[in-house]
């Protein structure tokens, strides 16, 4: 908005008050070109009559640095916003900068319980029915705020609903208390304060210890449950207008006051509390009456209560307000009309796209109702205000929000426009694969609609059709008309104009696509049917798709065939196949070591990795990166599980070889010795060819050196001692 030039000559014409009632929302934008905030058009003109009105008082002139306009200080009032949100980690605590009283309820204590004041308060979210409200930051004076409520003793009749932290709830408290207690005899003083409970009991908040200890000051009037608590519509937000999240506590309306407020308020209307039940039907009252006798005592014995001999030295707010211009005085109307532009704006700023009017913004929508997901999309044109509603018609599962955002793009070049604005960047990305591979999207569960799209800009192909990407729910007008006319058609789908064909059949893009199957049913379900002759009937199998070839198709072998993610082409699984196949192996000899007490599980598990080939090795060393060489860091032969065990050549791993060996010949040579043919067991060493020349001792021609050499076991039986049962090298 432009300031009306006070230069102007009588006979130029002055521009006209901006129409509130045709703006959907005001955007704030800073000199960066981003959009800071947004605004109720209703909000803005209260910013907008507050700022005038102390300009014309003078309090802009005791602000420094002085203001600019009347958008600077919008856009300093949302980034100290930010800036104050971003001093707590806790959701629950930010969320509460944008928790407001409903309308009703402060008008309900402005009229029965006389209530001109609000505390804590800000210039985003104040009341303007009452007279006077102070907020936290000194800057907001701008726009008619008091600052900082607790630099100065509470007088009046004040009302105050502080951010959710407990420190600041528990340090307003004390605050209006010491003012009730602080304040002449003469002088009313009431603090009506709305405060969270966050259990079920009182006693979980942390002000309560301070309620306790002045309770002679403190009343809780009533409570507003959690499920009747409605918190008023939010009449700022930053980017997108998100709802809050729904809120788990219960509201305590707490008066704090003294003895001349509550015969003020008994005095003028006795029935005032039973007034405040019938306009707040929501909260449960504690009491009907209050009492105009004194208080007891007003502070408790002994020392004065921390921070009481600082408190009192603060000047009363009445004070401060009496300083103030006041507000009620009539203005002058040209200081009441709204210009069409800012004062001070730069001249020279230009619009980064001039015929923005001329573009077709589209946006998709996707809500939930009766646990569904509903789709809509909507185009909109600035330049002429033409709307279509566009019904995506997804179903099942291209019921989705890339349906609705590549519905709006597709009735934008349906309907012949050629400039396109989207904030969609997906969309975008799909439309430029879908135009350069093709193939790749031969299965996208939105193939019909990008084939439609590219289908119409070939068509086109003698305009040439633009696509621009804008920011989601920063402001610009074209796309949040957009989104709302998506939203509409969502909660309307009768509305639409623009109906998509629906992929495949019954929304089903895959239908004419064999795919793999299981049976959901399971084995006790499958009990036999009969039609209305009683005659059995074949079992239907309820059919399941599964939803991919890898894991899901995995999972499945995997219960049928317990195989899991074993490899069954591998050199070890085939071994051991073969084995249990032809029945070499004995499968409780094999795998006795388990529960052998002799061998440590350390044992253990190196047996189970020679048997699955994954003992430690050079191979493994090349595979995972660790080295360059196949060969064994000893003796430099080829390196592998069976080399590690008994292969490697260098002569300290060769002794320890050899002497793994006589200890299992030993072991043997003992167990037989101890069985049933022990008697009959004969051993007997030869010895190598080099002991016998030693010797003098010439071997038979007819031995076996090689096996000779190492020697033999000769078992014998006592019919056929001539005969050996069997030769064992060891």
């Amino acid at each position: 908005m432009d300031h009306t030039d006070q230069n102007a000559q009588p006979h130029e014409q002055e521009p006209q008050p901006i129409s509130y009632s045709k703006i959907l929302a005001a955007c704030v934008y800073g000199a960066d070109g981003k959009c800071k905030g947004m605004l109720t058009p209703e909000r803005l003109q209260i910013l907008h009559q507050k700022y005038n009105a102390t300009k014309s008082a003078g309090l802009h002139l005791h602000v420094s640095p002085p203001p600019q306009s009347f958008a600077s200080e919008l856009v300093g009032l949302f980034a100290r916003k930010d800036r104050a949100s971003k001093n707590f980690d806790s959701k629950k605590i930010k969320d509460s900068f944008q928790r407001i009283l409903p309308p009703h309820i402060i008008a309900a204590f402005k009229n029965s319980a006389a209530v001109s004041q609000e505390k804590m308060a800000s210039p985003l979210d104040f009341n303007p029915d009452l007279s006077h409200y102070w907020s936290s930051h000194p800057r907001d004076t701008i726009f008619g705020a008091f600052t900082d409520c607790l630099s100065s003793s509470f007088s009046g009749f004040s009302i105050c609903h502080p951010i959710y932290d407990d420190n600041i709830m528990r340090l307003t408290l004390r605050h209006a208390i010491y003012s009730a207690i602080n304040s002449p005899p003469d002088v009313p003083t009431a603090t009506f304060m709305f405060l969270p409970c966050w259990g079920r009991s009182m006693s979980t908040n942390a002000y309560m210890a301070l309620y306790n200890q002045y309770n002679y000051m403190c009343n809780l009037l009533g409570t507003i449950s959690f499920q009747d608590l409605k918190y008023a519509d939010v009449p700022f937000w930053s980017d997108s207008r998100t709802p809050l999240p729904k809120h788990h506590w219960d509201l305590h309306i707490i008066a704090v006051w003294n003895t001349q407020a509550r015969r003020t308020l008994n005095n003028h209307n006795p029935e005032w509390l039973n007034h405040l039940a019938q306009n707040i039907p929501e909260a449960k009252w504690n009491m009907t009456r209050v009492s105009n006798d004194a208080h007891v005592r007003m502070l408790p014995h002994g020392a004065p209560p921390p921070g009481f001999k600082k408190f009192k030295r603060l000047k009363p707010d009445h004070l401060l307000a009496s300083k103030r211009h006041n507000h009620d005085t009539p203005m002058h109307p040209e200081q009441m009309a709204f210009a069409q532009a800012q004062d001070k704006s730069n001249p020279h700023l230009a619009l980064k796209v001039a015929d923005w009017k001329k573009i077709a913004y589209t946006d998709g929508s996707c809500i939930r109702h009766d646990h569904q997901q509903i789709i809509g999309a909507g185009v909109y044109i600035p330049d002429t205000d033409t709307i279509h509603h566009v019904n995506p018609n997804g179903s099942n599962i291209t019921n989705t929000i890339h349906r609705a955002e590549l519905a709006g793009i597709t009735a934008a070049i349906t309907h012949d426009y050629f400039v396109i604005a989207t904030d969609s960047e997906n969309s975008m990305r799909q439309i430029k694969k879908q135009i350069r591979y093709p193939e790749l999207h031969t299965h996208h569960i939105q193939h019909n609609i990008l084939e439609a799209i590219i289908k119409a800009i070939r068509n086109n192909a003698s305009s040439l059709i633009k696509f621009l990407k804008v920011k989601a729910h920063t402001g610009i007008i074209g796309n949040e008309r957009a989104d709302q006319i998506a939203k509409h058609v969502a909660k309307h789908p009768e509305a639409a104009d623009t109906v998509i064909t629906m992929a495949g059949h019954e929304g089903n893009p895959f239908h004419n696509i064999t795919w793999l199957a299981t049976s959901s049913d399971g084995p006790n379900t499958q009990s036999p049917t009969t039609n209305n002759n009683n005659q059995p009937q074949p079992h239907q199998f309820q059919l399941r798709y599964l939803p991919n070839k890898c894991d899901a198709l995995q999972a499945h072998m995997h219960h049928i065939h317990k195989l899991g993610n074993a490899q069954t082409d591998t050199g070890y699984y085939t071994y051991y196949q073969n084995l249990i196949k032809n029945k070499s192996a004995h499968n409780n000899i094999s795998n006795a070591f388990w529960s052998m007490p002799g061998i440590s599980l350390k044992e253990k598990r190196t047996i189970l990795k020679y048997r699955s080939g994954t003992i430690y090795n050079q191979k493994h060393a090349v595979l995972f990166k660790q080295s360059n060489s196949l060969s064994c860091p000893i003796c430099s032969s080829q390196d592998s599980a069976l080399h590690i065990l008994s292969g490697c050549q260098h002569p300290i791993i060769r002794n320890m070889v050899t002497e793994r060996h006589n200890i299992a010949g030993r072991l043997i040579t003992k167990a037989i010795s101890k069985g049933s043919l022990g008697s009959c067991f004969v051993s007997t060493d030869v010895g190598s060819a080099d002991k016998h020349r030693m010797q003098d001792l010439l071997i038979p021609v007819t031995a076996d050196s090689e096996f000779l050499r190492r020697g033999f076991l000769l078992l014998t039986t006592p019919k056929e001692t001539d005969s050996p049962l069997a030769l064992m090298p060891f």
